[in-house]
Parts: structure tokens; sequence; C-alpha cells
């Protein structure tokens, strides 16, 4: 399975967290930050959602959404994005029954596979955690 992944992926993995504070501006600025190879995974801590309920993303970059949907009258809290450099092949969206928790699985050489979790974790509770 490793022949999925690009050369530079076999030897390093490159993430990026931040959170865009729910700002179109702050969601565009990572975009362009993040450009074109530089990371392969981005994990969105309260991306900007617009009126459809979706976030941004742009030819780059895959979004991954929590696969819980958050409640009626809330928005996503979180994002996670893999860049179009890594093969469809060579990932999978892991179902978390959470709008809180957003995961992913890469598959490495050898049989291995690396979880990655993008969890939400909120000021006022924790249910995340639950």
């Amino acid at each position: 399975m490793s022949d999925n992944l690009p050369a530079e992926l076999q030897r390093e993995l490159r993430l990026w967290q931040q959170n865009v504070n729910c700002s179109l501006i702050g969601h565009q600025d990572l975009l362009v930050s993040l450009g074109q190879s530089n990371y392969d995974i981005c994990t969105v801590q309260e991306p900007y959602i617009g009126f459809n309920g979706k976030s941004w993303a742009n030819s780059y970059w895959r979004p991954v959404y929590p696969s819980l949907h958050a409640p009626e009258g809330q928005v996503a809290h979180l994002l996670l994005l893999v860049s179009t450099n890594v093969s469809t092949n060579a990932w999978a969206e892991v179902p978390v029954q959470s709008s809180d928790i957003t995961a992913i699985c890469l598959y490495l050489e050898g049989g291995r596979v690396l979880f990655i979790f993008n969890i939400y974790l909120a000021c006022s509770h924790n249910e995340a955690l639950h």
C-alpha cells in the first residue's frame, strides 16, 4: 500500500493545525498559507462555515467533515483537510459517532495504519470525550 503514498509522505508526514475562529478571512488565509504542497494534513478548529453548512477548500485539499453533522442550529466545530497530493487509495475516513471528532486512517508500508483524530474540546464541556 505504500506505493499509493507520494515519496515525501513515505519519509515524513507534515501536519498543520489551526483555529481560524470561524473567520472567512482567517480561513482563506489558511488555505493560501498551506499552498499546494507544504503539508499533507491540516486539522482546522472552528472553521468558517458558509450559508450552505459547508466550509471552504480549494482544489489542493479534500475536506473531511465529522460523520455526525452538527446539531440543528449549530455549525461544525472542526474540519480535517487532506492534501490532493495524498492518493485517495492511501487514506480513508473513519466514522466516529460525534459531531466534534473527525478521523482518518493512513495506510502505511508493511500493512501498518496510522489514525489521525481531530477533536474539538469546548471550554464549557467535554462531551467529545464520552
